[in-house]
Formats: structure tokens, sequence, C-alpha cells
């Protein structure tokens, strides 16, 4: 397991924008408290995003997009739920509604 200290710059700064909001609030977050946690300094956050609300909207993009990748195997259990109960009524001999 990758330590903090060990990740890339950006993973560090968006896990440590992470801690924050945990610990703060989204209201509460300031640049400064996400490169201390980071272990960066506030210029090295400053050349990646322009301000708090940039680092916050890119860890909510990155969980977004990690959510998203699941989907498609989520789908694929809804579409076939979908097809085992659209067959249900007429293996049972029963009608819906």
């Amino acid at each position: 397991m990758l330590s903090i200290s060990n990740a890339p710059v950006q993973d560090r700064i968006l896990a440590a924008a992470a801690s924050c909001v945990v610990d703060f609030g989204v209201e509460r977050v300031t640049l400064a408290e996400i490169a201390r946690r980071a272990g960066v300094s506030r210029p090295t956050v400053y050349r990646r995003w322009p301000d708090t609300r940039s680092v916050l909207a890119a860890l909510l993009t990155s969980h977004i997009t990690e959510a998203l990748a699941e989907v498609p195997v989520r789908a694929a259990v809804v579409r076939r739920l979908s097809i085992a109960w659209s067959r249900w009524p007429s293996a049972c001999g029963a009608t819906i509604w």
C-alpha cells in the first residue's frame, strides 16, 4: 500500500483535500491546509489548480470517474435482472397489475 508521502503529488493533494473535506466540511477547506496535509508548498498546489474550489472540483471529478467505471458492470447486472423480472410472471402463470 502506498503511503501518502510516496504517492504522486497530484494524488497526495487530492487525498489531502478529501481529508480536509471530511474534517472541516467543504466550506471551511483552505488551500494552505490542503498543502500542509499533502506535504507540499502552496505554490505546488497553485501550479496544478488556481484555487481551492478547483482542487475540490478535481477531487469530485476523480470520485465520479471512479464510480462511473463501475457502471457498465452494474448496468449488465440490472439488464439481466430486468430480463429475469420480465419473464417471471409468465413463468409463474401470474400477471402483473
